[in-house]
């Protein structure tokens, strides 16, 4: 009798336990529910969840960044798929394309980049939490940018780009809430660190050192220092290395990586008319002017021109290729 009442003691606390292990998964923070709720859209991130519906905020956050780089990649293809006909557009929707055309591919890049890195790791510094919350933000923001392209230039835009483009911002705002979550915790407390270390005005007056000297010079961490590579300077009277900032940029070294250091152009105070576009293989570029109301950038470009609102910006992130 003693025997069979410690049976069903034991078997009581196994069955306890059990019930116990349910309860702290369902309510565990690594649970669907409870990630996707501090998304931005709970109901579509549970729905577009891992297929065996558990795993980490880090799992979750590699499923989403692989969503997002794969929705991204088939919207370029579709945007290039378009291009292949342009008898089918007019002429401004052609134009909104290829601003998509553009945006996409470098959403495509910073897709791969940073679904590369938290493959690699579920730990990231405060700089390179920073850097990749920067990608992942201007992924947004070109969508949006496409989006504004394609209704300037037709009053119904296509309902399969629509579509592409509404579920590619959700998957895209999903993944920078995750992210937030899983590797950028520490971003804020980086920021307050590195703004309690130096200020603008020290930081200024370090970058004019750098441009006084003309040479390479390796100053303290970041962001009290920055390691420069070449210091050139743009200036319109011909006095300096460059006339156009368009010829410095060109001149500036491709593929880069940052412990090259930075290529920086001084554009000296002067009014430049033109359009700086500044190729994808251009890395790690550094641009400082005289000042507001000194070194002046301007254009003539507007939508009445038969420009989209992105082409009329007078600094850019240029094509690599126009091959469609």
């Amino acid at each position: 009798m003693a025997t069979s009442k410690l049976s069903i003691s034991l078997f009581g606390i196994f069955l306890l336990s059990i019930f116990s292990i349910f309860a702290y998964v369902a309510s565990s923070p690594s649970s669907t529910d409870s990630i996707c709720n501090f998304t931005p859209y709970p109901t579509f991130c549970e729905s577009n969840s891992p297929p065996n519906g558990q795993g980490d905020i880090h799992e979750h956050g590699r499923f989403f960044i692989g969503q997002s780089y794969s929705s991204s990649k088939k919207f370029f293809s579709l945007i290039t798929k378009y291009l292949k006909s342009p008898s089918n557009f007019s002429k401004y929707k052609i134009l909104a394309l290829q601003d998509c055309h553009l945006l996409g591919e470098l959403n495509n890049g910073f897709w791969s980049r940073t679904l590369k890195r938290v493959n690699s790791t579920n730990n990231l510094s405060p700089l390179e939490a920073e850097n990749l919350h920067t990608l992942i933000s201007a992924t947004l923001t070109n969508l949006d940018t496409c989006l504004e392209s394609l209704q300037e230039t037709t009053s119904s835009p296509d309902e399969e780009l629509l579509s592409h483009l509404s579920n590619g911002k959700k998957l895209y705002s999903i993944s920078l809430a995750i992210f937030n979550r899983g590797w950028a915790n520490n971003t804020n407390k980086g920021r307050k660190l590195m703004s309690s270390q130096t200020n603008s005005h020290k930081w200024e007056q370090r970058l004019y050192e750098i441009i006084s000297t003309r040479g390479r010079k390796l100053l303290a961490s970041p962001p009290d220092g920055v390691n420069v590579r070449q210091v050139v300077v743009v200036n319109p009277n011909g006095s300096g290395n460059f006339k156009t900032i368009n010829d410095a940029v060109a001149a500036a070294p491709n593929n880069t990586v940052s412990s090259n250091g930075f290529f920086v152009i001084h554009v000296v105070a002067g009014v430049y008319e033109e359009y700086v576009s500044i190729p994808q293989n251009k890395q790690y570029l550094m641009m400082i002017g005289d000042g507001i109301d000194k070194t002046i950038i301007t254009g003539n470009r507007s939508i009445g021109g038969n420009w989209t609102t992105y082409n009329c910006a007078t600094f850019g992130k240029l094509h690599t290729t126009q091959r469609y």
